[in-house]
């Protein structure tokens, strides 16, 4: 019974952060790279180049588009764009 529960809470966390996962790339698709393209991520002269540049960054382009999105949306933003191109 425990290990049924335990599968069951460990698919039902990878479902949920998959869930997540595809809202964020959503909103990497209709706000960020509708405006200038994802060259700006794989640019070996990229002006980003830490951790905390990525999410100021992404400060300034939320200030841009009229503060839609709060700091949790920036941080689940920051986290995939480090994981999909960033690295580091």
């Amino acid at each position: 019974m425990k290990l049924t529960l335990s599968l069951f809470v460990l698919l039902l966390i990878s479902s949920t952060q998959a869930v997540a996962s595809k809202a964020i790339e959503g909103l990497v698709n209709k706000q960020c790279t509708s405006c200038h393209g994802n060259e700006i991520y794989t640019s070996p002269n990229r002006k980003v180049k830490n951790l905390a540049q990525l999410e100021k960054q992404l400060q300034r382009c939320n200030h841009v588009i009229g503060n839609q999105m709060d700091m949790d949306t920036i941080t689940q933003l920051t986290n995939y764009l480090n994981r999909k191109y960033y690295k580091f």
